[in-house]
């Protein structure tokens, strides 16, 4: 059940993102919320489950792009295990912590992608574009960084558990 519920979770991402958000430049970038369903999984369910996440949400996302499959699941892979391994490294969490870690992890993720596209040859923005791109997908990332958090929260919450039930009295 929670799987269904976390790939229902990235199917409506990138949705959203090729209706919406891709047709929408700011300052001349497009942002990528995509990226904020790894980051926000690892950072919910540590690096094992943002990488799990990020490559089926990167996967899911290369179909529709015209870059080589694979580029964003790899990147969104990496960055996914990233978060959740700097989350897990936390040891008092503060509300700013994962909004820095989504803005950093955006930026990678937007950094690796520009750099398996020159390795690869495919035609990408120039260098001189690249740091506005960088700073769009951090800061949108940051955005929706508490959103995504949440909803993966309820995502991946146990529905088994019973919430009226007292857990320090069982009956056999």
């Amino acid at each position: 059940m929670r799987t269904l519920r976390s790939g229902l979770l990235i199917a409506f991402l990138i949705v959203v993102q090729c209706s919406f958000i891709a047709r929408v430049p700011l300052f001349g970038a497009r942002a990528d919320i995509v990226v904020v369903a790894a980051i926000a999984a690892g950072i919910v369910g540590g690096p094992d489950l943002g990488a799990l996440v990020g490559f089926a949400a990167g996967l899911g996302f290369d179909l529709l792009l015209p870059t080589p499959v694979g580029m964003s699941a790899l990147c969104y892979c990496l960055v996914g295990y990233g978060c959740g391994l700097a989350q897990q490294s936390v040891l008092r969490v503060r509300w700013w912590i994962p909004v820095a870690t989504a803005a950093i992890g955006g930026a990678a993720s937007a950094l690796m992608f520009w750099t398996v596209g020159n390795v690869l040859s495919e035609p990408l923005p120039s260098v001189r574009d690249l740091p506005t791109i960088v700073a769009v997908i951090a800061a949108v990332a940051a955005l929706w960084c508490l959103p995504m958090v949440r909803a993966f929260q309820l995502a991946l919450a146990d529905p088994a558990r019973n919430r009226f039930g007292n857990e320090r009295i069982r009956m056999r």
